[in-house]
């Protein structure tokens, strides 16, 4: 019997693990965080999320800062002002292995995330 083994997403070289390593895209939706953390994306058992954009609206009507972290692990804040969104692109080198949690300092914002997912 012959199986065929397809790899759906693109073969790259991970300089973190030094091998190459199958990468495919993944992301959340827009979810809402707030003075609780909540989790953005799951990152699915034994892979890694490397983060590569975010998207944050401040809903709140005051400044307002979010903290994204690796479950637990604090990773970066970002500050915004009220009713103001960021879009940060091309990000480099933040790694989830856990999953992707926000939390707010104010009522609420609203945060999505994009990347690529590989093996652990």
């Amino acid at each position: 019997m012959v199986e065929k083994v397809f790899i759906v997403g693109k073969k790259k070289y991970d300089k973190t693990s030094r091998e190459f390593k199958v990468f495919y895209e993944e992301g959340s939706d827009a979810v809402t965080v707030g003075t609780t953390a909540t989790t953005i994306y799951d990152v699915p058992s034994n892979k890694t999320f490397y983060l590569r954009n975010i998207i944050v609206y401040n809903s709140a009507t005051t400044g307002n800062v979010v903290t994204i972290r690796d479950g637990t692990t604090d990773k970066f804040q970002i500050s915004l002002t009220a009713g103001e969104t960021k879009a940060i692109t091309d990000v480099k080198g933040i790694i989830f292995t856990d999953s992707v949690v926000g939390v707010a300092t104010q009522a609420s914002a609203v945060v999505s995330v994009g990347g690529e997912v590989t093996e652990a």
